[in-house]
């Protein structure tokens, strides 16, 4: 059986007219330090600035909360990462995965209808938007990614 699927794709200005704003999924806790920096980290480097290397290249089977500069930081777990699901190519392990996920800062393409699609599925799970934090522009340059 031979299956044949569509080519479908997006130029850029298409993309963001369907999904023109990105959103970041914090924690409520999470939002006063978010507003303070006016932007946000990668968490490597909240990792980095709490002392606390040695869980950059381990999985957060919880939440973990750290201490940056007085600021009590939620880190949201990676419960949904297993390694049983990832092929790993190249010499690459495990905790390769998990430290290259640390160095970066995710955003979320979507509509205004986001916060509709995330509530019934995930209530406890924040949405920057919905407290009045202004999504980041199409165009990011480097606003709100950290320097890593």
């Amino acid at each position: 059986m031979q299956i044949m699927l569509a080519a479908m794709s997006f130029k850029l200005e298409e993309f963001i007219r369907r999904r023109p704003f990105l959103y970041h999924l914090t924690t409520q806790s999470n939002i006063a330090s978010i507003k303070s920096a006016g932007e946000l980290y990668s968490a490597t480097t909240l990792i980095q600035s709490a002392g606390r290397e040695r869980s950059l290249r381990t999985k957060r089977a919880i939440s973990v909360r750290l201490t940056v500069n007085g600021l009590v930081i939620t880190l949201r777990d990676q419960e949904p990462l297993h390694a049983g699901n990832i092929q790993l190519q190249h010499g690459w392990t495990f905790g390769d995965i998990d430290e290259m996920l640390n160095n970066h800062v995710y955003f979320w393409p979507g509509d205004s209808r986001i916060l509709t699609r995330f509530e019934p599925k995930s209530p406890s799970k924040f949405l920057a938007a919905s407290e009045g934090l202004e999504p980041p522009a199409p165009s990011l340059g480097r606003r709100g990614i950290c320097p890593n």
